[in-house]
């Protein structure tokens, strides 16, 4: 009882939590690639009013500003695809470490059934084999963090290495904006139609993140509880000699892979908003 016990709590960590809404800030401040276009904006404006009246200014400011916002967007939507990877490896290891732990003490059920006489050691081996593979998968989150972080230093013009801290908690929220809407907003001022390859990227990423919003629903809701359940019951049977190692193992699998998929599906989703609103600038993960 005590594995679950640690299998179920939440992570608690000492780790500085940063929020998505400082970094932006951050970004908007001081990102090069936005200094630079907010400035090639400001100086076209400044040549603009010392000059002669121009009936095609209005065009050409709108020109301009398209210009200056398409590298915003871009920016940003960079930054908190970052933001949200770097959110996932954390969480991640998380789950990795809890799963860990609970193995440990499988492990130790094994060996002290095996001392015992009453199973083979080949449990024992199992047992090590998968903690050895979920130590490879912390290594491989490790790196995954680092790299996420680098980027985010970079995005925001710090020094490389400079701490990011911890992301905070997400709790994706299905979005509401329909693909007409979406469309809708990639619409230029002027009324000018989304051309078809727009489209097409605007879709697939609609399309992406609808499919992860129902994995994520059939994950929570259903999939996961009842992995958890199975894999609790599995571990007290194969306690009191009433089911194999086997059984553990597979139960086991399905309550990881489960658990890990909900994560991978909400970091896809998040992704998927954040391309959208790169394409569209409509505002979709803001209060995610």
């Amino acid at each position: 009882m005590l594995a679950f016990a640690a299998l179920s709590a939440s992570a608690q960590t000492p780790d500085s939590r940063i929020s998505l809404r400082d970094l932006t800030g951050e970004a908007i401040g001081g990102n090069p690639e936005i200094l630079s276009a907010r400035n090639t904006y400001a100086a076209w404006w400044r040549a603009r009013e010392s000059g002669p009246p121009d009936p095609m200014a209005s065009m050409e400011a709108n020109a301009e500003f398209q210009r200056y916002r398409a590298v915003h967007l871009g920016v940003i939507s960079r930054l908190k695809q970052a933001y949200y990877r770097l959110q996932h490896s954390y969480a991640a290891q998380d789950l990795l470490r809890r799963h860990r732990e609970l193995f440990e003490a499988i492990l130790q059920m094994a060996v002290d059934r095996y001392s015992a006489g009453v199973t083979a050691q080949s449990d024992v081996f199992k047992a090590q084999a998968r903690i050895g593979i979920l130590e490879a998968r912390l290594v491989k989150l490790e790196q995954e963090r680092r790299a996420s972080e680098a980027e985010i230093d970079a995005i925001l013009n710090r020094a490389a290495g400079t701490p990011v801290g911890r992301p905070e908690d997400l709790k994706p929220k299905e979005s509401v904006a329909t693909l007409e809407e979406l469309f809708a907003s990639a619409t230029r001022p002027g009324g000018d139609a989304v051309n078809q390859p727009l489209r097409a990227r605007i879709q697939d990423a609609y399309l992406a993140a609808q499919a992860s919003a129902k994995l994520m629903k059939i994950y929570a809701q259903a999939v996961a509880p009842n992995a958890s359940l199975a894999l609790e019951s599995s571990v007290l049977a194969y306690g009191a000699g009433r089911a194999d190692f086997f059984s553990v193992i597979s139960d086991y699998v399905m309550s990881f892979d489960y658990a890990m998929g909900y994560l991978d599906e909400s970091l896809n989703y998040l992704l998927a908003l954040a391309r959208l609103e790169e394409i569209t600038g409509r505002p979709l993960t803001d209060g995610i």
